[in-house]
């Protein structure tokens, strides 16, 4: 009885087996090769079909009507090692050295890891052949949309461009580019260093005093699908216009935080750039009326009237801004150097300290007071000259 079920199994398997062989012939008729691809496949993952030289034959025709290379040659080399006939061993070989020959294997290497972009591959030598031109043209109908590198191309032998760069391709061989990547790829998916510098001022009632002043900026960001994230930080030495007539500059104005920005699109090198940034820091230069109202100190705020005199203290400072940036960065294999305008508009909500000392400009002494109104707003504007960096 065991025996029996056993023969039976047996049987079952070889005519599935040849019924995926069948309808894949029926398919390749049709020159459906995706559907035929499946079935010779699952011929070929049997016991018995794994050993027939024809359904690895024929699973090789389908990988090359297919354009997969490096499939189509384990399908030839299997079908010859498993030829029973001359003629089987004939055709096997006859297909194995054609791949061999008239084909090599291009690598296109990213300058770093999972690198996205666009390939464009173009044809430079002369194909007699119109098989191999069909080859070709399938494979750059299959790159139209953006590609995540490593990828290998099996491609006829001759000279090819890829964006822009020529690589010679040889049957038989494999050879290796990195090819340069247009604006949507390394040097927008690459760490990159922005330094900035330029011209900043604030507007205000609270900032009237507050002279516009050069500033400087340091950003470092990296891609995150399609947003761009990073770090951002600025020193600004702040230029003072005082009650009394002088200016003085504090140079303890600096700021940092966090940036997120969307890549808009433009050409291969030239990217129009919004982003939402928010930043805390530190910031000088908001006057403060001050009366003495008892010997034991002064009182300080913009309710205080004219006052005896005026503080500058250092407020403590939220800056949430809004920022337009257009950026020039050629492209390259491994990174590069640009540069750009950025637009950048923000508020500020500050906050004075609640009690301080303060330096007498004419004496150097040193007073202490309390401030009342400690809560003050200004909308500021910023004008930078960017260099980037794309590592």
């Amino acid at each position: 009885m065991i025996l029996l079920v056993a023969a039976t199994a047996s049987a079952q398997e070889v005519v599935d087996y040849r019924d995926h062989v069948d309808q894949a012939r029926f398919y390749l008729k049709k020159s459906w090769y995706a559907d035929a691809l499946t079935e010779l496949e699952a011929a070929a993952a049997s016991p018995d079909g794994r050993l027939d030289a024809e359904v690895w034959f024929l699973l090789a025709q389908t990988r090359y009507a297919l354009g997969e290379l490096s499939g189509a040659r384990y399908a030839a080399d299997r079908a010859f090692v498993n030829s029973r006939t001359p003629d089987q061993a004939s055709q096997s070989r006859e297909l194995a050295e054609h791949l061999d020959e008239t084909f090599g294997v291009l690598r296109l290497l990213p300058p770093r890891d999972s690198v996205t972009t666009r390939i464009d591959l173009e044809l430079e030598s002369r194909l007699l052949d119109p098989e191999l031109k069909r080859w070709v043209t399938m494979l750059q109908e299959r790159l139209d949309d953006t590609t995540t590198l490593p990828l290998e191309l099996g491609l006829p032998a001759g000279t090819y461009v890829v964006n822009g760069a020529e690589v010679t391709v040889r049957g038989g061989e494999e050879t290796e580019l990195v090819p340069p990547i247009d604006g949507r790829g390394l040097a927008w998916q690459t760490l990159r260093i922005e330094l900035s510098a330029g011209a900043s001022g604030w507007l205000g009632k609270a900032t009237a005093s507050m002279l516009p002043a050069a500033t400087t900026g340091l950003a470092v960001s990296a891609p995150l699908g399609s947003l761009e994230v990073g770090l951002v930080a600025d020193w600004t030495p702040t230029a003072i216009a005082l009650a009394s007539g002088e200016v003085t500059t504090d140079l303890q104005s600096f700021a940092g935080g966090v940036r997120v920005g969307l890549d808009l699109g433009g050409d291969e090198a030239l990217r129009i750039r919004p982003a939402l940034s928010w930043r805390y820091g530190q910031l000088p230069g908001v006057q403060v009326p001050c009366r003495q109202p008892s010997e034991s100190g002064y009182v300080c705020g913009r309710s205080q009237g004219p006052g005896d005199l005026f503080v500058v203290p250092r407020s403590r400072v939220h800056r949430p801004a809004a920022e337009l940036g257009a950026t020039w960065l050629p492209r390259a294999r491994r990174g590069g150097i640009g540069g750009g305008l950025r637009l950048v508009t923000e508020a500020a909500f500050g906050q004075l300290p609640s009690t301080a000392e303060a330096r007498v400009v004419s004496t150097d002494k040193m007073i202490p007071y309390e401030t009342v109104d400690r809560s003050w707003t200004a909308l500021g504007l910023r004008l930078l000259v960017d260099l980037t960096i794309a590592l």
